[in-house]
This record gives C-alpha cells, sequence and structure tokens, in this order.
C-alpha cells in the first residue's frame, strides 16, 4: 500500500468562489480553489443546524488547468486528493498550520435538489 493511498481524501462540496490560476517562475500552473462542504447535526430539542467546513484545493500542472476551466463560483464538484500539513510564521510571527488537500482527480456533479 503507498503512502497515496494511506493518505486519500474524498470531499463533495461547493467551490467557494472561482478557481484561482496562477503560474510559478518555472512555468508550472497552479490552480487554487477553496470547496465548502456541508454536514447537518439535531440538538437534544431537535434544532437542525448546519455547519460548513472550508478546505483549501490545490492542483499543479494539467489538473490545474483542467479544473480551472470546469470549476466556478457554486459548481458541484466530487474532489480525490491527498492532505498535506503546512506549518508556516503569520505576519504577526505566530506559528500557524493548516492543512491543505493536493489534487489528484474531480468530477464536477450535477446539483442536488
Amino acid at each position: 500500500m503507498t503512502n497515496t493511498i494511506k493518505n486519500s481524501v474524498q470531499l463533495i462540496g461547493y467551490a467557494g468562489k472561482d478557481v484561482i490560476i496562477s503560474k510559478l517562475e518555472n512555468g508550472t500552473k497552479k490552480a487554487t480553489l477553496i470547496l465548502a462542504t456541508n454536514g447537518f447535526a439535531t440538538n437534544a430539542d431537535d434544532v437542525r443546524t448546519k455547519n460548513t467546513a472550508w478546505h483549501k484545493i490545490v492542483a499543479w500542472g494539467r489538473m490545474a488547468e483542467d479544473i480551472a476551466l470546469v470549476a466556478k463560483k457554486g459548481s458541484l464538484l466530487k474532489i480525490t486528493g491527498h492532505t498535506k500539513c503546512i506549518t508556516f510564521v503569520s505576519a504577526k510571527g505566530l506559528t500557524k498550520k493548516l492543512t491543505e488537500v493536493t489534487l489528484v482527480d474531480f468530477i464536477k456533479l450535477s446539483k442536488m435538489a
């Protein structure tokens, strides 16, 4: 079993905004997508609440070009990728951690009713 299979994630959600595509000095294209996934919970009083989680998705090369063509704000997407944990120091000098998903594959879905 490879590390990619062990570190696999699949998400279904909506693009929070249009894909941002950039080009590195070496010519490699990078796409960044923010994906919103929703979960629901019911409390003891039978009140149902919606919880939205936001995920940073990054794609490289040809995958970056493909996702930029297909995904627009509000697109419903099923993405497959692997997680990458990043530690950095903020402008205020605080050490912060974030997790991003490196895109391996995606499908644009029809919007759910």
